[in-house]
């Protein structure tokens, strides 16, 4: 019996398979946060993406902007229609946690002449809930909650 059981434990066959048992749950842990992390880029590029469209759209209507040129530059960049039908670009727009601010500011620039004069820029700033693949993998590092946040200027081009 003792001879069956030296015998059994120099048998080295399934020691690849135990360690990539033990490793698997690492690696696959890794690959999501990975994924997780590379959907977190892509909608913060969705959202420079759509602000930088809606401040276009602003800047080339007429100022002080209307309320209906106000709600089609948020239609824009929530939707990407300028009549707001459609799905939101990103899912943290749905529940209408998302906040969004439209505002015309003037900014001093120097003219080729040295002459300073006041510049009229549509500047747009959003804060949009992220929404992970893997939500409660993030609780577990203390990391609930994500918010993208992006501004974009552009300066008003005129009719």
């Amino acid at each position: 019996m003792s001879n069956l059981f030296v015998k059994a434990l120099k048998d080295r066959r399934g020691n690849a398979m135990v360690e990539f048992a033990l490793v698997l749950p690492v690696i696959l842990l890794m690959l999501g946060g990975l994924v997780d992390i590379g959907r977190l880029f892509y909608q913060a590029e969705t959202l420079e993406k759509a602000l930088r469209n809606g401040a276009t759209f602003a800047a080339r209507s007429e100022l002080p902007l209307s309320q209906e040129a106000i709600e089609k530059t948020a239609n824009l960049i929530k939707t990407g229609t300028l009549s707001g039908n459609g799905d939101p670009l990103l899912p943290g727009w749905q529940n209408g946690s998302g906040a969004l601010d439209i505002e015309t500011v003037s900014v001093p620039v120097m003219d080729p002449l040295g002459q300073q004069e006041m510049v009229p820029v549509i500047r747009l700033t959003a804060t949009v809930p992220a929404q992970p693949l893997l939500p409660g993998v993030w609780a577990l590092f203390g990391q609930e909650n994500f918010t993208i946040e992006a501004s974009h200027e552009q300066a008003y081009l005129g009719n």
